[in-house]
C-alpha cells in the first residue's frame, strides 16, 4: 500500500483520532492513532503475525517494556498495540550525558541482551511455530544472478554471495535477536535509561553477534565498546567486533532478496535499493581486500 492510500483509510476509519505518520521503514509505515501505534505493511502481513507471536512469548520475559500487538484482518490487515510511552534517544544525548550514566545506559543495554540471548530454545520452540522462529537463509545462487544481473557480473555475484553465505554461517547454539536494535526502535525514561524496545519484525534464531551489527558505526563505537564490554561481563561471552563489522556488510545481501522478492519496493524506495547496491560493491571490496592480504601472507612465507 502506498503512503497516500494508507493515510486515507486509517482516517476514514478513525475519524474520531488524530492520525499521524511517525515512519516509515523497509516493511511498513508507522502511524501514532490516538493512544495506538498501527502499522501497516508495504508487502504483507506475515511479519507482523510473526513478531505478534514472539511478542505474546516475551511478555514479562524481559526487563524493558514491549508492545503486545494484535492483528487487524481486513481489505488492508495492520497490527496495532498500545503506545509505550517515554522519550527518543540518540547519540548526542547519549554523548551529552555523564560518564556514569553513560555506563548505566550501556549496562541497561547489555543486560536486556544478555537476558533475551539467555532464553532456552527448547522453550521458545515451546511456544513459537518453528515455521515463525525460522533463522534468516539466503535463497540459491541463481536466484541471486536474477537480482543483480543488471548490476554485476556473473563472477562478481557469485564471489560476493559465497563470501555472504560465510560470513552468516549460524552457529550450533543460535540465540534469539531482536535483530534491529538502534535508536529509533527504542525508549529511554527521563534519565535516558533504557524503558522500552519496539519493532520485532526481524527477530529470529541467530548468532548473537547479528543484535549489535545495527550500532556498528563510528558515531556509535563509544556506546557499542561499552555495551560489549558489559554484555563480556554479564554472560562471559566475547562478542567479536570485526565479525560484528563483516556481518554487518554481508546483511547487504539480505536486502538484495528483500528487495528482489519484492521488486515494486525498488520503485517505492529507490534510495534504498540504491544504497543496497552500494553495498554489494563495498562487499566486493572487502573481498578483494581478504584476498589481497592472503596473497601478501603467502608471498611473504615464500
Amino acid at each position: 500500500m502506498e503512503i497516500k492510500n494508507a493515510t486515507t483509510y486509517l482516517k476514514e476509519k478513525y475519524p474520531n483520532d488524530n492520525v499521524r505518520l511517525i515512519g516509515s521503514g523497509w516493511t511498513s509505515y508507522a502511524f501514532e492513532v490516538g493512544n495506538k501505534i498501527i502499522r501497516i505493511p508495504k508487502t504483507n502481513i506475515k511479519p507482523y503475525e510473526k513478531e505478534a507471536a514472539i511478542l505474546k512469548f516475551l511478555q514479562n520475559k524481559l526487563p524493558v517494556e514491549i508492545p503486545n500487538p494484535s492483528i487487524i484482518k481486513g481489505t488492508y490487515p495492520y497490527a496495532e498495540h498500545e503506545k509505550i510511552t517515554g522519550f527518543s534517544w540518540n547519540m548526542q544525548t547519549y554523548n551529552n550525558l555523564p560518564d556514569d550514566k553513560k555506563d548505566l545506559f550501556a549496562k541497561d543495554i547489555a543486560h536486556f541482551f544478555a537476558m533475551l540471548h539467555s532464553i532456552p530454545t527448547s522453550e521458545i520452540y515451546k511456544s513459537i511455530p518453528k515455521k515463525l522462529i525460522t533463522i534468516y537463509k539466503l535463497d540459491s545462487l541463481n536466484n541471486f544472478y536474477q537480482y543483480l544481473k543488471s548490476y554485476f557480473s556473473d563472477y562478481d555475484i557469485k564471489r560476493v554471495y559465497t563470501w555472504a553465505k560465510k560470513i552468516e554461517q549460524i552457529s550450533d547454539n543460535p540465540v534469539l535477536i531482536h535483530n534491529d536494535f538502534w535508536e529509533a526502535n527504542v525508549l529511554v525514561d527521563e534519565n535516558h535509561r533504557l524503558k522500552g524496545v519496539f519493532d520485532w519484525a526481524n527477530s529470529c534464531l541467530s548468532n548473537p553477534e547479528w543484535d549489535f551489527k545495527s550500532l556498528y558505526h563510528p558515531n556509535c563505537f563509544p556506546l557499542l565498546d561499552n555495551i560489549l564490554k558489559f554484555y563480556h561481563q554479564e554472560t562471559g561471552h566475547y562478542i567479536n567486533k570485526d565479525k560484528i563489522r563483516k556481518e554487518k556488510i554481508a546483511d547487504c545481501m539480505f536486502n538484495v532478496q528483500y528487495f528482489g522478492k519484492n521488486p515494486h519496493l525498488k520503485i517505492m524506495m529507490p534510495n534504498q535499493w540504491e544504497e543496497t547496491l552500494n553495498s554489494v560493491k563495498k562487499a566486493l571490496n572487502e573481498i578483494q581486500f581478504e584476498e589481497n592480504l592472503i596473497l601478501h601472507k603467502t608471498t611473504y612465507i615464500k
